[in-house]
């Protein structure tokens, strides 16, 4: 969860000093409390993930497409043939 944001640039040895309060007790069920400073974009944090995601369903949509035209091209159908529509 986001807490709160630094507008500044940092550089590598500044001190940050953050203030932690215990509003709510860990103790009890070993728990653990932390802190994460992370570089971000307008885009988000680094996670390949969503990317990858991405490029693999084009893939598989594209390679999905180009099964299609070549079953259309080696076995065509009638176009508007009613016996398709029938039951048997």
């Amino acid at each position: 969860k986001l807490w709160g944001k630094i507008d500044t640039d940092l550089r590598a040895g500044d001190v940050v000093t953050i203030s932690i309060t215990n509003n709510y007790n860990t103790y009890a069920f070993d728990g653990q409390k932390s802190v994460v400073l992370a570089n971000t974009s307008w885009l988000g944090g680094h996670n390949p993930f969503l990317g990858i995601a991405y490029l693999v369903t084009g893939g598989l949509s594209g390679l999905m497409g180009v099964v299609y035209i070549a079953a259309t091209i080696i076995r065509p159908r009638k176009f508007a043939d009613p016996a398709l529509l029938a039951r048997q």
